[in-house]
């Protein structure tokens, strides 16, 4: 892990003027895995009884159960969780049972505090090879604060941020949007003659982030569980509509193609996320990082 969280820095740096000694030693070898263990968590008392804000595609938790279940996949690397008669039943190892254990107490606090979740979408300004591979790791946030500072030729493309309660799902769509003809729904009038009525789809070009953070500790660790960051661009600009005649009329199918990644990190204090190099979708070089960091505070404090 130690040279894998190197060689991350080390690549966003290379545009930069920091010093790569700074990020030599920015991270502990991986110890060995834990043995694994078996707990019982009793959450029939859990309520989902704050709002979710799902993006597209993302499903909102429909009761307590479930979201106290989904918080703990989030957790475990090894082993399963299941659900039977309002218990969680979870295997896996000592350290995560203990993560688990805080995150269902926080999770009966969750009104007490907010999470305030930011993404920088970052290119360094030099074209990086196409096959380069794609990494996450945890860095030390002044190292990354300094590295995205001081990189000359490339800058932040967006910054987007979102502040939601403890546990909340919630997402932010930073896009332009492209309307278009995806189908038709075919009624048949009295006299049994189709009336076809076309279904219009939209297109997103730009990107998205969507987070349901939980704090495991009133002081942290904050899990960005089901963390989903993606990418949408067209292939041409201004964006190509294909289109196809059938029968009802025609139906069309922009050229934009999205790429969408999902992680479940643990932010832990001065620390942050670090994802990169992401391949965009048309383009044959990757040249964009994406840096998460989060701040937690006391609701009433807001």
């Amino acid at each position: 892990m130690k040279h894998t969280i190197a060689a991350l820095a080390l690549a966003l740096a290379a545009c930069s003027s920091a010093p790569p000694a700074a990020v030599q030693d920015a991270g502990p070898a991986k110890p060995p895995p834990a043995p694994l263990t078996l707990e019982l968590y009793d959450v029939t008392d859990l309520a989902n009884d704050v709002p979710d804000y799902p993006g597209p595609g993302e499903p909102p938790a429909a009761n307590g159960t479930q979201l106290a279940a989904s918080l703990a996949r989030g957790l475990v690397s090894a082993g399963g969780v299941e659900v039977k008669n309002g218990l969680l039943v979870v295997k896996a190892a000592e350290p995560e049972q203990h993560s688990i254990g805080g995150a269902l107490g926080m999770l009966r606090r969750r009104k007490e505090f907010l999470v305030t979740v930011q993404a920088r979408f970052v290119t360094t300004g030099k074209a990086l090879d196409g096959n380069a591979r794609l990494h996450s790791a945890l860095l030390p946030s002044a190292v990354v604060d300094r590295l995205v500072a001081s990189t000359e030729r490339g800058s932040v493309l967006s910054a987007p941020r979102l502040t939601c309660v403890n546990a909340q799902r919630s997402h932010i769509v930073i896009a332009s949007q492209l309307a278009y003809i995806k189908g038709y729904e075919v009624r048949f009038n009295r006299a049994g003659e189709p009336a076809p009525d076309p279904e219009v789809g939209v297109a997103n070009i730009g990107l998205a982030v969507g987070v349901r953070p939980a704090l495991l500790g009133e002081s942290g660790p904050v899990l960005l569980g089901d963390l989903r960051i993606a990418l949408s661009e067209p292939r041409l600009d201004p964006p190509k509509v294909d289109s196809v005649r059938t029968p009802f009329g025609v139906v069309e199918r922009p050229d934009v193609m999205e790429h969408a990644f999902v992680l479940n990190p643990v932010l832990r204090a001065d620390e942050t996320l670090v994802v990169g190099p992401l391949p965009r979708p048309w383009s044959k070089s990757a040249d964009l990082w994406v840096v998460v960091s989060c701040t937690t505070e006391k609701a009433e404090e807001k």
